[in-house]
């Protein structure tokens, strides 16, 4: 199936900013590569936890869509630094809520698309011993994913064993690792919109 292509919404968000100034132009700006990010994988996280299964179709419209709400959340940020004005930022617009992973999941989905395995596995770690199942769920997850885009496969079979131990929402290991090649394409997706390399070396 043919994918959006979040990168165009960006451009065209940026193309109505015309005219607008420097500080509107460069929140958009800023704004619409993390809106991408956390739309893409922290909603592929949430669909693996609470569906047990990653909706591929539905996160290629919520990359674009953070896109463009990330966008226009970093303009009105923008326009407040010229005009001193604090004002509320809209929700993303989505089929069902992202759920918050915290702090540490957000910085391993971060470090790994940015090939920094150590940074983003000791995330997740941190992330496992959250008392939050949600967060634990993400954390182990997460471990789970930084294995298997490093190859280390023994790392997969651990992470995914406690995962299907304590996930509600997914039974059985090979159920675990299908969802987990679908969320491997993620991976690779975000890497494309952040400009990335899909393959670390």
């Amino acid at each position: 199936m043919n994918r959006i292509k979040p990168m165009a919404s960006i451009t065209v968000l940026t193309a109505l900013l015309m005219g607008c100034s420097a500080n509107t132009v460069e929140g958009a700006a800023e704004g619409a590569a993390v809106g991408a990010v956390s739309a893409g994988m922290l909603g592929a996280l949430t669909d693996l936890i609470v569906d047990g299964e990653v909706n591929t179709y539905r996160l290629s419209r919520n990359v674009t869509a953070g896109a463009l709400a990330g966008g226009a959340a970093g303009a009105v940020s923008g326009s407040n630094k010229d005009q001193q004005q604090q004002k509320a930022q809209q929700p993303t617009p989505s089929s069902k809520p992202t759920l918050n992973f915290g702090p540490d999941v957000d910085a391993a989905v971060n470090a790994l698309i940015s090939c920094d395995y150590d940074t983003a596995f000791r995330s997740a770690l941190s992330a496992e011993q959250a008392s939050q199942e949600s967060y634990k769920e993400a954390g182990i997850a997460m471990q789970a994913l930084i294995d298997y885009d490093r190859d280390n496969q023994s790392g997969v079979d651990r992470a995914v064993s406690k995962f299907v131990a304590l996930s509600q929402s997914v039974s059985s290991t090979e159920a675990a690792n299908n969802q987990l090649k679908a969320l491997h394409d993620e991976l690779l997706q975000e890497r494309k919109v952040a400009g990335k390399p899909t393959n670390c070396g």
